[in-house]
């Protein structure tokens, strides 16, 4: 199949220095995007000191604006990093992908923009934008649900969602043990 997200991944994306495009993931409806940083240092966000020791990782899943008639999925890895000055008072902090999402945001930075200043939008924007909303209100009932209720199915949904993920990168290659080795392992 020919892969558009490959040909064009700056349209949805920013170039952002020492991030990188790992795997593009493209069907009829949706396309996944699995972006990773490389940079060897990041800065810590109180005291300005690069550090390089890394604490962990983990991966964000912003939501952004569809591309194309298709949803846009991403997910970003992102790491944690020890900071090295002994005078500051953050010791574990997240590396900044500025340009890309901002910290602790759950929208990318193209959809923030567009939500927060929608006379900036074009034409082709407000549209998508309004096509958003309509269905928004198809579901209003989920969405009140979804905000109000105690409890909450997403941890489910995000591993159904996973495990799909895995059944399509080992396409032909499922075997129940097998995809039981690779979802304990992910």
């Amino acid at each position: 199949m020919n892969n558009p997200a490959i040909l064009f991944p700056t349209a949805l994306f920013p170039h952002v220095p020492d991030l990188l495009l790992e795997d593009v993931l493209y069907d009829d409806q949706t396309l996944y995007l699995v972006l990773r940083s490389t940079a060897p240092t990041a800065a810590c966000p109180l005291c300005q000191q690069p550090a390089t020791r890394i604490h962990s990782h983990y991966a964000r899943h912003p939501a952004d604006l569809p591309w194309a008639g298709h949803v846009v999925r991403f997910e970003l890895h992102a790491r944690k990093f020890f900071c090295s000055a002994p005078a500051c008072p953050r010791r574990i902090f997240t590396e900044r992908l500025l340009g890309v999402i901002t910290p602790s945001a759950r929208t990318t930075t193209r959809l923030t923009i567009l939500l927060r200043r929608p006379e900036r939008c074009s034409d082709a924007e407000r549209e998508t934008i309004g096509q958003f909303a309509v269905k928004i209100r198809k579901d209003e009932a989920a969405v009140r649900a979804g905000c109000t209720l105690s409890w909450s199915n997403g941890q489910t949904e995000g591993q159904v969602t996973q495990l799909k993920l895995l059944k399509r990168q080992m396409y032909g290659r499922a075997k129940s043990d097998l995809l039981r080795q690779r979802a304990l392992a992910a």
